[in-house]
């Protein structure tokens, strides 16, 4: 019951409440950022719901991290910059 699709709830409720912790900000200040709604930002936080991928990129646009990370990828919540390669005419 902790997952939705491949999504494990539980891992992304922590992954959530701990960015945001680690950037000192409430609930209401991730709503305001993400343009979502503070009780929203409580549900995931507390596992009872899985954002959408619309509201997932925009907490981690809020949050200053990737969807990856929260979805269980990235450990330190940085995007890593990679190169595309160039393109030889």
């Amino acid at each position: 019951m902790g997952q939705v699709g491949a999504i494990d709830r539980w891992e992304l409720a922590d992954r959530l409440r701990s960015r945001r912790l680690a950037l000192e900000m409430s609930q209401q200040h991730v709503a305001d950022a993400s343009g979502l709604d503070r009780t929203q930002i409580s549900k995931y936080e507390r596992a009872e719901h899985a954002p959408g991928a619309d509201a997932l990129r925009c907490l981690a646009v809020a949050l200053e991290t990737t969807t990856d990370h929260l979805l269980g990828g990235l450990s330190d919540g940085r995007s890593p910059v990679v190169p595309l390669p160039r393109r030889r005419s």
